[in-house]
């Protein structure tokens, strides 16, 4: 029986795209608040920050530059005062330039209003002309300069205190709007502290109303996966929800079907080369025709397999097995398209379904780089001999020689119609063709398709012709 509140069951019964916005809409509102709080918080300690940055700091340093440059001044007139040195006059008056461009600095800022820059100029310039008296003085007669430097002491004095006065006046507005920005950060951050709490509680309330009313057709589909997953691919879905949950089950089942499927096509996959076998070549093979896709049908097989089996042994056979799968997944990966298909028929039989654009490229390097790596899997003294010895299915002792591989390529490029029965017999009547021809090759059909006797020309005189012509 329901017990909920007439709303949470209007709420309830809501699809979930729905649930989720409405529930979600609380936190979405808090977050929003957070956010307005942050911005407002931050642009104010950023307006403090800025006002630190680009005043306080520079009034700080440009004072101490001042005071810097005014005892520079003092020391460099000194000197020239007693020694009479030019260059000492020099440096004091680029000092003297140096000083008004301080000066200029603190009348480019934004807020003067709490500098003394009027009177720190006038102040400088009662001392320069102090300097400039004091120069001419020494020029003209012979004032003692313990008298010059005590008159220039007095006045570089109260000009230094106004400029000590000036920058302790900015260090203490600086530490203000310091403990001002730390306050406004420790506030800011609890109401945002605040909020976030809020919003946990509201978000875990949502959470639990929406994921309450689903939390059944999800376990449902929980078993479900667990039922699939064990090989159970027909087990019923009991997922009586008849919005997303229930068009997510009904996707589901169709899945379990298809990945039956599935595993009856790749049951047969070789567990030598790990690739697809019988089955999936042809069911991909079909499609593909069914699909009236132009392809070329492969078929790889090795010549003189057997023997060397006899002769070395299953384990080197396996070897050869994985060194051809290797070779033919190498080809295509070079020159195919990543639509082909590689599969392993069985034993020493493999296929490539392919484009035929790409089909004479592949195979001419499979036979390419199978010749140049068989010849490792042989002892010196059969390579030496050129064959081995080994008893044929006969009975009878027969020279074999070294393996070779032999391919048919069968292609539906004349015939669009062409099933994938009729195009796997025209493959395999390649293949006899190919594995009657000395050494590796592959052959292409080059006869054409008569559409009125519905077949190809397949005498004895024509597939001589092939033999004599098709060669890789």
């Amino acid at each position: 029986m329901n017990t909920y509140h007439p709303l949470v069951s209007r709420f309830l019964r809501l699809n979930i795209a729905t649930k989720m916005s409405l529930g979600y809409l609380p936190l979405a509102g808090i977050i929003l608040l957070i956010a307005i709080f942050a911005l407002v918080g931050l642009g104010k300690m950023n307006q403090i920050n800025n006002t630190i940055v680009h005043h306080d700091i520079i009034v700080i340093e440009t004072v101490d530059k001042l005071i810097d440059n005014l005892l520079a001044q003092e020391s460099y007139a000194r000197r020239y005062l007693i020694i009479g040195n030019a260059d000492m006059y020099q440096m004091h008056l680029k000092r003297a330039a140096e000083f008004d461009t301080l000066v200029n600095r603190l009348r480019s800022l934004p807020d003067q209003s709490a500098l003394p820059i009027h009177e720190i100029q006038s102040m400088y310039t009662n001392l320069n002309n102090t300097y400039q008296n004091a120069f001419k003085q020494v020029k003209e007669s012979d004032i003692p300069v313990p008298v010059i430097d005590d008159t220039l002491s007095r006045t570089l004095k109260k000009l230094i205190t106004l400029l000590q006065t000036t920058a302790d006046s900015v260090h203490h507005s600086l530490n203000r709007k310091m403990i001002h920005s730390s306050d406004l950060g420790i506030y800011t951050f609890r109401i945002m502290a605040s909020l976030s709490f809020l919003g946990l509680l509201v978000g875990i309330a949502s959470a639990l109303l929406i994921t309450r009313n689903i939390a059944r057709s999800i376990h449902q589909l929980k078993i479900a996966t667990d039922e699939i997953a064990s090989g159970r691919f027909d087990y019923e879905i009991r997922v009586h929800d008849q919005g997303e949950l229930g068009e997510l089950a009904t996707a589901f089942q169709t899945m379990a079907h298809r990945l039956g499927r599935l595993e009856e096509m790749y049951l047969d996959a070789s567990p030598l080369t790990r690739l697809p076998g019988g089955v999936a070549i042809e069911n991909i093979l079909k499609k593909r025709l069914d699909a009236k896709e132009t392809v070329a049908f492969c078929m790889v097989d090795l010549d003189n397999f057997k023997s060397f089996n006899d002769r070395y042994g299953y384990a080197k056979g396996n070897q050869m097995i994985k060194m051809t799968a290797a070779i033919i997944e190498s080809a295509v990966q070079a020159f195919g398209s990543p639509t082909d298909f590689i599969g392993h028929i069985g034993g020493d039989d493999f296929a490539v379904i392919t484009e035929p654009k790409n089909a004479r490229q592949i195979c001419e390097q499979i036979v390419r780089v199978f010749d140049e790596k068989v010849i490792s899997h042989y002892e010196a003294c059969d390579l030496e001999k050129g064959y081995i010895e080994s008893t044929a299915r006969s009975g009878e002792r027969s020279e074999f020689p070294i393996m070779s591989v032999s391919i048919a390529i069968a292609s539906n490029e004349s015939r669009q119609d062409v099933n994938h029965i009729q195009l796997g017999e025209v493959a395999a009547e390649l293949k006899r063709l190919a594995k009657s021809l000395p050494g590796s090759q592959y052959v292409t059909d080059r006869r054409r398709y008569d559409k009125t006797e519905d077949r190809y020309a397949d005498t004895n005189d024509t597939l001589q012709s092939e033999k004599e012509t098709l060669t890789g």
